[in-house]
């Protein structure tokens, strides 16, 4: 496994505010197919007719043969008015690798907000 999907949903709020949600990272698009199924079906907030799915592939880094999770950090300033000012690492198979990169991160891209995520694969986050 030389990268992984990630999957998101993106829905429309009654406030005409564009919300967007991280489901979890997956080896397949078959999984997709069953989990963004039954998130629909599910008569929940991803079963309204303004959602929209997005499909994200992520490298992975490390030997990744027979690994049940990965570890990702992401950097931000909260206050930019610069859109789009997020640093998202590839997926990590050592917790240590990810702290050491996040640690490189840090120093090379001052952020306000720094945060470090263990994601189980094929999990549903809904």
């Amino acid at each position: 496994m030389d990268t992984l999907l990630s999957l998101f949903i993106s829905c429309v709020t009654p406030e005409n505010y564009r919300a967007e949600y991280f489901i979890g990272l997956f080896t397949s698009s078959e999984e997709i197919d069953v989990v963004v199924k039954k998130l629909i079906s599910s008569n929940g907030k991803f079963s309204e007719p303004n959602c929209n799915v997005r499909i994200e592939e992520v490298e992975v880094v490390g030997e990744s043969d027979s690994v049940e999770c990965v570890y990702r950090f992401y950097g931000q300033n909260i206050d930019s008015s610069v859109g789009g000012d997020i640093i998202e690492s590839p997926c990590y198979v050592e917790k240590s690798t990810a702290i050491q990169e996040l640690m490189k991160a840090k120093m090379d891209n001052p952020r306000q907000q720094w945060r470090l995520e263990t994601h189980v694969i094929g999990k549903c986050n809904y």
